[in-house]
């Protein structure tokens, strides 16, 4: 029994021998698998590598546009318009008169008295007059027989003022002569004058 065992142990160490082989021989190729990890570790590699492509996007990113600034301008102080009470237009008084001063024309063959200047004096009416000659030869001792004025209301007033002493009048020509109408001779003290009729009533020498 012994014996067996003893010879099994020479066979397994015979053939562990004969798998390994003698140490010490180091002219035998290496092994091919371990040839093929060299080769691939000595080619270039065979992916291209990139570099990261620059891209136009992160620097305008990075870059800050500058807007030009844009002041508003400080509002100028107004002053405000000092605001009055509305004032009233002023009263402008109108005088009660009667003005004329182309009234001379003559009446041919008469003497006659028309108003130039016409105003009140209080409750007196005062008339300036022009007195005309429309005859073709000097007229004396004039006489003023009747001189009234009227407006649209009525009569104004009504006088005699008898012999303008003095005075003669040349052919075509004329004077100024002031009448004045006293109270017991006006109808319509204070009346309108700007617009008048009148009539007179004269005799007179030639």
């Amino acid at each position: 029994m012994k014996t067996k065992m003893i010879l099994s142990l020479c066979l397994v160490v015979s053939l562990l021998f004969c798998a390994c082989g003698a140490p010490g021989n180091q002219n035998e190729e290496p092994n091919a698998n371990v040839g093929v990890a060299l080769e691939e570790t000595t080619e270039a590699p065979t992916t291209e590598q990139t570099l990261p492509e620059e891209t136009t996007e992160a620097t305008e990113e990075t870059e800050t546009p500058v807007v030009p600034e844009t002041t508003t301008p400080a509002p100028t102080p107004t002053t405000p318009t000092p605001t009055t009470a509305p004032t009233e237009a002023p009263v402008v008084e109108t005088k009660n008169e009667f003005f004329n001063d182309s009234n001379n024309f003559y009446e041919a063959g008469n003497v006659s008295i028309r108003p130039r200047h016409m105003y009140w004096d209080g409750n007196v009416l005062v008339a300036q007059c022009f007195v005309i000659n429309g005859l073709g030869e000097p007229v004396t001792n004039i006489v003023v027989n009747d001189l009234d004025f009227s407006n649209g209301s009525g009569l104004i007033a009504d006088a005699q003022f008898g012999a303008l002493q003095g005075l003669t009048l040349q052919p075509y020509s004329h004077v100024l002569w002031t009448f004045k109408f006293g109270a017991d001779t006006v109808y319509l003290s204070g009346a309108d004058l700007s617009s008048i009729s009148y009539h007179s009533s004269v005799s007179f020498d030639h």
